[in-house]
């Protein structure tokens, strides 16, 4: 039970860590609004709210998703997830399937970590 909290408390960081308003700041922007309701929509869902999931507004309307999930069909889920929120044309998915264990082991081989190109997909609605 313990493991399983902290595992959700760091996964909850990281959604908030995706993207930090200037601190000089108190303006929010229209990127910032969009950021927030997708980090929002992605921690209301029962599989993609424990994933380390990086959410980036990168234009109005496009969002950018980086970090690790357990597998493809999870990484497509959060495309979905994303495109239910309002004012989301375009999700740019470039989540890696690849276990933080499986990239550790590789590196300690020796084995340069290469992302796996067919998992990053771009998604658009009309």
């Amino acid at each position: 039970m313990g493991a399983a909290a902290g595992l959700g408390f760091a996964a909850y960081g990281l959604f908030r860590m995706a993207r930090q308003p200037d601190r000089g700041s108190q303006r929010r922007t229209a990127l910032d609004v969009l950021e927030e309701a997708a980090v929002d929509a992605l921690r209301a869902d029962e599989i993609t709210g424990n994933c380390a999931i990086d959410v980036t507004a990168i234009a109005p309307g496009i969002l950018e998703l980086t970090g690790s999930v357990p597998d493809h069909d999870t990484a497509e889920r959060a495309a979905r997830v994303l495109h239910a929120v309002a004012g989301v044309r375009t999700v740019v998915n470039r989540l890696d399937t690849e276990s933080l264990h499986e990239l550790r082991s590789r590196a300690a081989a020796g084995a340069v970590a290469i992302p796996d190109v067919e998992s990053e997909t771009a998604f658009e609605t009309a």
